[in-house]
């Protein structure tokens, strides 16, 4: 279902919200309608390019050299506070949060949070229509038993799997990624960055190009009022502060653009 919003209180309105023992939706904002929609960065490559880099994009050693190199430089700028990360999947993670290409995508449990991602470059991009995807995974998600042993052991390192979200992560720490096979998706514990919790984030992880995720519906934004939904979020708490992207660099571009539009 595809739905028209003008406004944040139109937005609401059209949520189709559920009650808490039933499944929850997830929530993706993106900055114009794209064809690669729903689509982690690592899979989005034109399709004549689709040759001998598709098949090592497949087989993971493109996105092991990024996350790697990512992950190699910041523990270098950062050498005061090192990155102590100990699975390879946190590192995934992380370099997903900060733009590394990879085969994870980013969801959101809070819909205001996808709103404010689709709309937040109204200013300097092209595209005449943003859109917030909305699905929900309830055919996704596995159950933890208890029994696994890494959970046990190492259970503040886990990601915290609480319902809705009951996901099977602690199997996953020990999995390679080629051994997925069909797509999952997890909940980074909150020590990992800041960015995490303040966003609501949920990743799911793709195996590859040929899995993809249908969303339930799409809302669509018109260029002509995302600046009236920015502000709305703004009052609402939702900003570059609260979903953690605040650094002194886009506080001072925020507060020049406000002054500005002011005048």
């Amino acid at each position: 279902m595809s739905s028209q919003i003008s406004s944040v209180k139109e937005f609401i309105a059209n949520l189709d919200l559920k009650p808490i023992e039933t499944p929850q939706p997830l929530f993706r904002g993106e900055p114009g309608i794209f064809p690669t929609a729903c689509t982690p960065q690592l899979f989005r490559i034109d399709k004549k390019e689709k040759t001998d880099q598709q098949e090592e994009i497949e087989g993971y050693l493109y996105e092991k050299k990024r996350v790697t190199s990512w992950y190699e430089e910041v523990a270098l700028l950062e050498s005061q506070k090192p990155l102590n990360l100990t699975y390879e999947i946190e590192k995934l993670i992380l370099a997903q949060h900060y733009g590394v290409k990879t085969r994870l995508l980013d969801w959101t449990t809070n819909p205001l949070i996808a709103l404010w991602f689709a709309c937040r470059e109204y200013d300097k991009n092209d595209q005449e229509t943003y859109a917030v995807y909305e699905f929900i995974p309830q055919n996704y998600f596995l159950e933890d038993d208890g029994s696994n042993e890494v959970l046990k052991t190492d259970p503040d390192r886990m990601l915290a799997f609480q319902n809705p979200y009951c996901l099977n992560y602690p199997d996953m720490i020990n999995t390679t990624l080629k051994e997925f096979k069909e797509i999952h998706f997890i909940q980074p514990v909150k020590c990992l960055d800041a960015r995490i919790y303040k966003q609501s984030s949920i990743l799911s992880i793709h195996p590859n190009i040929k899995k993809h995720i249908t969303p339930i519906n799409i809302y669509k934004i018109n260029k002509t009022v995302a600046s009236n939904i920015m502000h709305e979020l703004d009052i609402l708490g939702i900003n570059f502060n609260t979903t953690g992207l605040a650094t002194r660099d886009t506080i001072a571009r925020n507060v020049d653009h406000s002054l500005d539009t002011m005048c």
